[in-house]
């Protein structure tokens, strides 16, 4: 199968994760890297808190605001975003009552909904310009040249990224190398892709899914998977209400075991995936603790 070059539109890092940029030596407006770039050793089983995230996100979008308008252009911080990168914690199923009280589908529904329909801040003022203003705007966050760096994956796709930019700019200071995470970040979140195909096929899976959706039916949702619930949140009233089926979901997946399960599988299934690229794995995670880090200090800059 031929590759395919992409070329990053997504503004949000981490999670997705979204390909970045380096600033341009020449670009007074980027934020300097900072001095003294902490360098973290990384257990193998560490993950980021949804906190921590949070934090992260706010960080970038700050960074992002702030060398926008040393442009004269206007870019709102959208602190909402963090709490679907904390989604990505669970791939399969949630299965934390308490995560799922405090950030209910937050992954799934009203930013991600908002950002694919153009209705978030930045999407309603980018519409509001000339298509002339349009294109300054997009150049000045997305940078010039999405070709500057390339990184194949290992899906064969070529995933390309400008090396200038806010965005960019942004990157490479809460990274602080934005050539070696773009294309860490770019490997190690594509491994997934793969293997995660598998866990549902998996008869354990199978036969503990069916007594989580019996739970779900007891607690008056008549779902048979994760996905039809997250397919049912335009029909829901409001964010309470999926709050509550979020918790429902958390709960279920908690007391059948399902939630364990599928963390046990997808450890199973990533592992071949995995072992040609620890090493890419390894500092992938390394520069994600210090960006998590460095974010604590953006409130100091």
């Amino acid at each position: 199968m031929r590759s395919r070059t992409v070329a990053p539109l997504v503004l949000l890092s981490i999670a997705i994760v979204a390909a970045t940029a380096m600033a341009s030596g020449s670009d007074r407006s980027a934020p300097q890297r900072g001095v003294g770039t902490p360098t973290l050793a990384e257990p193998a089983d560490w993950e980021p808190t949804a906190g921590e995230l949070v934090r992260l996100h706010v960080a970038e979008e700050s960074l992002i605001s702030t060398c926008m308008a040393s442009h004269g252009l206007r870019y709102v911080v959208e602190v909402g975003g963090g709490e679907r990168l904390a989604g990505f914690r669970f791939p399969h199923v949630i299965d934390d009552p308490g995560w799922a009280r405090r950030y209910g589908y937050a992954a799934d529904s009203a930013r991600t909904v908002s950002l694919a329909r153009g209705t978030s801040q930045n999407s309603l003022h980018l519409a509001s310009l000339t298509e002339h203003d349009q294109q300054v705007w997009r150049r000045t966050l997305f940078g010039e040249r999405p070709e500057d760096l390339m990184v194949v994956l290992p899906s064969g796709i070529r995933l390309g990224a400008s090396r200038t930019g806010c965005l960019a700019a942004a990157h490479e200071y809460l990274y602080g190398d934005f050539a070696a995470w773009f294309r860490t970040q770019a490997i190690a979140m594509n491994l997934p892709r793969e293997y995660r195909k598998a866990v549902p096929a998996d008869p354990r899976y199978q036969a503990t899914r069916q007594l989580w959706a019996q739970c779900m039916r007891r607690a008056g949702y008549p779902v048979a998977t994760p996905h039809d619930a997250r397919a049912a949140l335009p029909s829901l009233p409001d964010i309470a209400a999926e709050t509550r089926l979020a918790e429902a979901e958390a709960t279920c997946a908690q007391s059948t075991g399902f939630g364990e399960l599928t963390r046990r599988l997808d450890t199973q299934y990533s592992a071949p995936s995995h072992r040609p690229y620890q090493q890419v794995v390894r500092r992938y995670r390394q520069m994600l603790q210090a960006a998590i880090t460095r974010s604590a200090t953006r409130a100091a800059i």
